[in-house]
């Protein structure tokens, strides 16, 4: 009690110096946790605890309280139905206590940390969840196993932490032995009751929705706009816990892979989710990261919104603006997956990952803006031949364009771009690879590759890398640049580019796909004034993206990123039968 009162003591000291730059609750700087400053605030946490040993929700406990703040807290204390672990409650709270008595040794923390811990292990069910309010709660759904916004998931994660010894809960003293006992049997039973949730549909392993009925554990609704649903972003949470499982059983092997294979199936690609100017709206772009919906419906799968009246809808836009900006319907969480599952799968389950892309093989195309997807707005006619390569395979094959404006064989390792798409191939898959324009630009470092030189080397990399993962590299030679000199066509505006790419694939033994040619070939039939209209010949006041006009014989509108589409065909109808079959 003693300690307690000179810790008060100390903490009314520096009342008014506040931690800068937000709720001093979620820093973790070893150097804050020596500070009065937070003391005081572990003073404050003390005050807020619960009898029950939980915080309650949707409070920043870091600013300073008055006297009658305290007093009503004391008052407060003995209260059974606003202890949670919803938003962060109750375990950010469990983090901080544990920084700061590593920081400190004071005991008053760690008594706290200890009521706390106790508190999530009475709370948790039979079955292995726990609800989002306990000993307990105001509204039904409280009491359903609770994955909503991390709520069990981030229980799990104290757990983990507590029985692995693992920073922050790893200094001495902090828990007993006992203590650390119990925080893994509670983990292990919540990883059982993770597993007994998951949805599955026609016998393979799904994902989540945000709760389950705590006695059947069966998908169940929570507030009017949260429907039982397929839920991303809860799930990729619950995915990377049972990642962490250490000697997975053959159980938790299917549940991540099912869920994995579930999430790349129904991943939105080709729209960025904006809040702007007062309103939230999904917009098209070409090249930003994959998005999930919130909710996906059980009946066909298909991402919904839903308003205070309980009415599913598909638009944003049919929903009202409190709802609609009020609430996260889109998220990117479940991408961050892609690279831990890439190495969870290579220490535990290599075979695992063929599942990806719903059982379908996948061609990876990694180039240039020849080849990338193009924003369409305001009428921009500017085609990659990326954009429409899909079209032309059966349903067997499903093409995924990673290519980029402006990118050479360096720039797209060095972006970071390259490591994106290798978390994405799995055994069976094809990388087509077309780089050669942006490697000619000599007077830009960040771009240029010598063509016998690091161009070739770039080459190597991703046909060494993509093997390695279990996929099959093709070469592509880049497509023709349109250039006539007194009505004659010059063929060699790619310079030594197409050749050095000839010699990789022929050291490497790897299928090329000689584009440059067969490009060159048919704008030298066209003639100049025919092949004008398949290039970025814009007249100005055309369209709206070029006021001015635009005259560009590197890159091709529709009709030409189809024609290149064909070339690239029949060149795989020639020399790589496994894919030709699929060709419609």
């Amino acid at each position: 009690m003693k300690n307690i009162l000179a810790i008060l003591l100390l903490a009314l000291s520096v009342t008014a110096l506040r931690a800068q730059g937000g709720n001093s609750l979620f820093r973790t700087d070893e150097t804050f946790f020596r500070t009065p400053e937070a003391s005081r605030v572990g003073c404050q946490l003390l005050l807020w605890q619960r009898d029950t040993g939980g915080w309650p929700k949707n409070v920043d406990m870091s600013v300073p309280l008055t006297d009658g703040d305290k007093a009503r807290l004391l008052e407060d204390k003995s209260l059974r139905d606003d202890s949670t672990i919803d938003n962060r409650a109750t375990t950010s709270q469990l983090c901080y206590l544990a920084r700061l008595y590593s920081a400190t040794g004071e005991k008053a923390w760690r008594d706290s940390f200890r009521k706390g811990l106790e508190f999530l292990l009475d709370g948790q069910y039979e079955c292995g969840g726990w609800p989002q309010f306990w000993p307990e709660h105001r509204a039904k759904y409280a009491g359903h196993v609770t994955f909503n916004d991390g709520a069990m998931g981030n229980v799990m994660e104290v757990l983990r932490g507590v029985y692995r010894r693992e920073a922050p809960f790893n200094s001495r003293g902090l828990v007993s032995g006992s203590l650390r006992r119990r925080a893994r049997k509670a983990f292990e039973k919540g990883v059982e009751c993770i597993l007994d949730c998951q949805i599955v549909v026609d016998g393979k392993p799904t994902v989540w929705c945000q709760q389950h009925d705590e006695n059947t554990l069966e998908p169940a609704p929570a507030r009017s706009f949260e429907p039982a649903a397929f839920c991303s972003a809860e799930s990729a949470q619950l995915v990377e816990i049972l990642m962490s499982v250490e000697k997975p059983s053959q159980r938790v092997k299917d549940a991540v892979n099912g869920a994995m294979a579930w999430f790349d199936a129904n991943k939105i690609i080709g729209y960025e989710y904006v809040r702007e100017k007062g309103d939230t709206f999904l917009r098209p772009h070409p090249d930003t990261k994959p998005l999930w919906a919130r909710f996906y419906d059980f009946e066909e799968c298909r991402p919904f919104v839903c308003g205070r009246d309980g009415v599913i809808r598909r638009s944003l836009s049919e929903i009202e603006p409190e709802r609609r900006n009020g609430y996260g319907w889109y998220n990117s969480d479940c991408g961050r997956l892609y690279p831990e599952y890439l190495a969870w799968c290579l220490r535990n389950d290599p075979e695992g990952r063929r599942g990806l892309h719903g059982g379908r093989t996948a061609i990876h195309l990694i180039g240039d803006s020849t080849m990338a997807p193009k924003d369409t707005l305001k009428g921009n006619p500017e085609r990659g031949w990326g954009m429409f390569f899909g079209e032309y395979f059966d349903s067997a094959i499903v093409v995924y364009n990673y290519a980029k404006n402006g990118r050479s064989t360096r720039s797209f390792i060095t972006d970071g771009r390259w490591e994106n798409v290798k978390t994405c191939i799995v055994p069976g898959d094809w990388v087509f690879i077309q780089f050669g324009h942006n490697d000619q630009k000599e007077d830009d470092p960040v771009r240029y590759a010598d063509p016998w030189g690091a161009y070739r080397e770039n080459l190597r990399t991703y046909i060494r890398e993509t093997r390695e993962l279990g996929g099959t590299p093709v070469l592509l030679t880049p497509v023709a640049r349109r250039k006539f000199t007194g009505g004659v066509f010059d063929d060699k505006a790619h310079g030594d580019y197409p050749a050095a790419m000839k010699s990789v694939a022929e050291e490497m033994g790897v299928t090329l796909l000689d584009i440059t040619s067969a490009t060159n070939d048919w704008i030298r039939a066209a003639g100049d004034k025919a092949s004008i209209p398949y290039f970025m010949w814009v007249e100005p006041g055309e369209c709206e993206a070029l006021p001015a006009g635009k005259r560009d014989n590197t890159h091709s509108r529709e009709n030409g990123a189809r024609r290149n589409c064909t070339i690239v065909c029949d060149s795989i109808r020639v020399r790589i039968p496994a894919l030709a079959g699929h060709l419609k």
